[in-house]
């Protein structure tokens, strides 16, 4: 019994400085801010930001049907425009095309060229809608992310928005909720560090309520804004951790060189489907076939 003790005298220090018992965070428990409060400043940085071009380094792995991941890395350009309008387009180290992947009103594109040769595409109106040719990850739901724009200030109009605060993550948690006829949906939740007041992470669910997009936001950056303050211009991510879990796709992009417009790009018209007559791939899978009659050619 006594070297028992002994042994024990001699393991617990030794575990603990391990790092087997990690200590855990320390929790805020300070003055906080109202969600009204927050809806502005959010809005304020937020407003600023109508469109965006920027540069972009990509890496992504993309699961096929068949559960097999394609991983590759390029360098490229990001388009917005808010609140529905969206491109990326990577190329590789040769300067040919690799990856698109975009939204507009009307559709959502993915277009994989290297390994999977496929363009994916369906109609916004339909996005939701049961399909035997799943797109390995949402565009619409990368929209969602890149779209974190203004928060409505009147919290009685759908969606409803509703707030709590993370003490242990000393940050805001931001949920959007939509209205069903037997029932209320959380399909969107964002959290905001509590000192910045910048997004950090952007959940997306289903509504079976099943996780559809977990994204990481880091590295925020100032936009240029002519005619407003350096201290006072927007920042944004440059730095978006993407995962899907229904398919296992993953992505991350980093931003950089990001202005509001560069040679009048974004602009109407620069956003668009792709030409699914001449795709530059051998696969073209319309996801939402059969949801209706629309089949659009450029």
């Amino acid at each position: 019994m006594i070297r028992a003790a002994a042994w024990l005298g001699i393991l617990l220090p030794l575990l603990l400085s391990a790092g087997c018992c990690p200590t855990p965070p320390v929790a805020y428990w300070g003055p906080t801010i109202s969600l009204d409060e927050l809806a502005a400043k959010i809005n304020e940085n937020n407003s600023k930001v109508p469109s965006l071009w920027g540069r972009l380094d990509f890496q992504a792995t993309i699961v096929d049907s068949k559960h097999q991941p394609h991983s590759a890395g390029a360098h490229g350009v990001l388009l917005y425009r808010a609140p529905s309008e969206m491109l990326i387009v990577a190329n590789d180290d040769f300067g040919g095309r690799f990856f698109e992947i975009g939204a507009t009103k009307e559709f959502y594109w993915l277009k994989v060229v290297p390994q999977l040769d496929t363009l994916w595409w369906g109609r916004m109106s339909d996005v939701e809608a049961p399909t035997d040719s799943p797109i390995p990850a949402r565009p619409d739901l990368i929209l969602q992310v890149l779209a974190i724009g203004t928060i409505d200030p009147n919290f009685a109009h759908e969606p409803y928005i509703v707030m709590h605060f993370d003490n242990n993550g000393d940050a805001y948690v931001v949920d959007t909720l939509e209205k069903q006829p037997d029932r209320v949906l959380l399909r969107k939740e964002v959290k905001y560090d509590r000192q910045t007041l910048l997004p950090q992470r952007v959940l997306l669910f289903d509504e079976t309520g099943r996780l559809a997009l977990r994204a990481q936001l880091s590295s925020h950056e100032p936009v240029p804004v002519a005619g407003v303050e350096k201290e006072k211009w927007p920042k944004i991510p440059t730095i978006y951790d993407l995962y899907f879990p229904d398919t296992g796709s993953k992505m991350q992009f980093m931003l950089r060189e990001q202005v509001l417009a560069k040679s009048g790009v974004p602009h109407e018209g620069s956003i668009k489907l792709p030409n699914l007559a001449n795709p530059g791939v051998s696969n073209v899978i319309q996801v939402d076939k059969g949801a209706g009659e629309l089949m659009p050619f450029n």
